[in-house]
């Protein structure tokens, strides 16, 4: 059995695969990308059906995945040439002479969508969350990954502040793709921050029994839509403001008030989960000094 240290939990029925593989390649077309960058691919449920469909970069941090890769994109011959490169913290190098070979046929049941026949693939075995927006061009990406549930909000964090891609498709936790969306009637630290780049949308729900190990609780996949204009508040601004409302069952008067920030503000009554963004654009022109 593959690792699963890092709490990875697998899609593996191939009703909810397939809806997946089809929707990534619905947004490949509908916003006109070039390439799809994977976070922690795994054991590749979804990879398989659409690496040679399009070009594709994977970071993978669980190296025990790597002979799999290896025995995917190393030994027999598709006819297509792949160009595959492997760059990580350590010394792969016999590895990585492996990988550079044809590709063997993943799949009976690939799905053809029609996207390109040159398809280059590059595998980092990094901590994503180590990675550096300049690691390799990633613009003009859907970014998509199936995230563990315990590093969800820093790899989303991440890929909204620093890497800023148009379109994103991401497997959470239920209760949180419920938290973000757009339309969520209580917004949490998570929420404002996605929102401020995105437009948040539960799109697809997916029962625990489509994975394994099941997990104890729902997923759905969550569709971010790059906003065309962002809120007139400095995301500076935003994040100092976030990071002082450390209770989030106390009002937005008494959490700056802890800090020794004075409001003089009818909207110093309510909780950071009730302010719209009209109500953080008064408070960012009343404190935009002050914090």
């Amino acid at each position: 059995m593959m690792s699963t240290y890092l709490w990875q939990n697998f899609l593996k029925d191939s009703k909810y695969i397939k809806w997946t593989v089809d929707k990534i390649f619905d947004l490949v077309k509908r916003f006109k990308l070039s390439k799809v960058v994977e976070i922690w691919p795994g054991k590749g449920a979804i990879t398989k059906h659409i690496a040679w469909k399009i070009d594709l970069i994977l970071f993978e941090k669980d190296q025990s995945f790597l002979s799999l890769y290896i025995k995917w994109w190393g030994l027999e011959p598709l006819g297509k040439k792949w160009d595959f490169g492997i760059w990580q913290n350590s010394d792969f190098s016999q590895n990585a002479q492996a990988l550079a070979g044809d590709v063997k046929k993943l799949s009976n049941q690939a799905f053809e969508n029609g996207i390109g026949n040159n398809s280059t693939v590059r595998l980092y075995l990094w901590d994503f969350l180590k990675a550096d927006k300049d690691i390799d061009d990633l613009d003009n990406s859907l970014f998509f990954g199936n995230l563990p549930y315990y590093i969800t909000s820093p790899i989303l964090i991440k890929v909204a502040m620093e890497f800023k891609p148009q379109v994103g498709l991401f497997m959470v936790q239920k209760e949180v793709g419920e938290k973000v969306d757009t339309n969520a009637s209580k917004k949490s630290y998570l929420w404002w921050i996605l929102n401020y780049f995105y437009e948040v949308k539960c799109v697809k729900n997916v029962p625990a029994k489509a994975f394994s190990p099941p997990p104890k609780v729902d997923s759905c996949w969550i569709l971010l839509i790059k906003k065309n204009t962002y809120p007139q508040i400095s995301l500076p601004w935003l994040q100092k403001f976030l990071d002082l409302i450390v209770s989030k069952r106390q009002t937005i008067k008494k959490n700056l008030g802890r800090a020794g920030i004075k409001l003089d503000s009818s909207l110093g009554s309510k909780r950071l989960e009730e302010l719209t963004w009209k109500d953080m654009e008064t408070l960012y022109k009343q404190l935009k000094n002050e914090i």
